[in-house]
């Protein structure tokens, strides 16, 4: 395969990864921040994640989501997502 079929292949799964998280993104409900309470232990008071909201964030890594669609579906920085990634990676 050519370097320019390449570059074409990557742009299109670009394309539809970007499609699915703003799909996901529409899918959720959301707060007047953007994040769904339901993802949080408290969202008023804190930033933990709850059970549901690591097994979504588990959930978009097993479809093949990155740390950056994960961070922006869930409303976490990339730090907190790529932390839970490599928790998920290890088997956690």
């Amino acid at each position: 395969m050519h370097r320019a079929d390449k570059i074409v292949e990557l742009e299109a799964l670009l394309k539809k990864a970007m499609a699915i998280t703003i799909q996901l993104k529409e899918e959720l409900p959301s707060t007047s921040s953007g994040r769904n309470p339901a993802h949080f232990v408290d969202i008023e008071r804190s930033n933990h994640l709850s059970e549901a909201g690591i097994q979504t964030v588990y959930t978009l890594f097993e479809r093949g989501h990155s740390c950056e669609e994960v961070a922006q579906v869930i409303g976490i920085s990339v730090r907190g997502a790529q932390n839970r990634y490599n928790i998920w990676k290890a088997g956690g």
